[in-house]
């Protein structure tokens, strides 16, 4: 079970989203996940998670950060509050983490609700808790996709 909030309960459009509410990845990022799974308990746990076949739980934040890092920079973890909605992807280059989204918080407070950032390993996963949705970074309109 998520412990992201409903799609009534958000005070934002769902289409901020790249994925429906309730499907935990895209066929692509599905297809990267099968590339990277070889001998990786932590994609492994990722993989469970996304297919449907283990709880939300069985994957954590670190499982998460590594699986991203393993994919070389190929996927993008989603994740979204009531405040808003956060990608973070790993940048291979610069081994980073790149954090990008938009706060409904700073739009309300009449400021650029558009927000980007390199993160470390530690915050990466500080905002990877609650099992988010995963995207092929080309399924990104923050990262990589089209840009924001």
């Amino acid at each position: 079970m998520s412990t992201h909030p409903a799609a009534e309960d958000l005070p934002f459009s769902t289409e901020r989203l790249p994925l429906p509410i309730g499907q935990p990845a895209s066929d692509q990022a599905l297809a990267v996940l099968e590339e990277i799974v070889d001998g990786r308990p932590t994609v492994h746990r990722v993989r469970e998670v996304c297919q449907e076949e283990a709880p939300d739980s069985a994957a954590g934040a670190t499982d998460w950060s590594r699986t991203l890092a393993h994919a070389d920079g190929e996927l993008v973890a989603v994740t979204w509050s009531s405040t808003g909605v956060t990608e973070v992807g790993y940048d291979a280059g610069d081994d980073s983490f790149e954090v990008v989204g938009w706060s409904k918080l700073a739009e309300t407070m009449g400021n650029d609700a558009r927000f980007a950032e390199t993160a470390s390993a530690a915050k990466a996963r500080d905002l990877l808790g609650g099992a988010p949705q995963l995207i092929h970074r080309e399924e990104s309109d923050r990262l990589g996709g089209d840009g924001a």
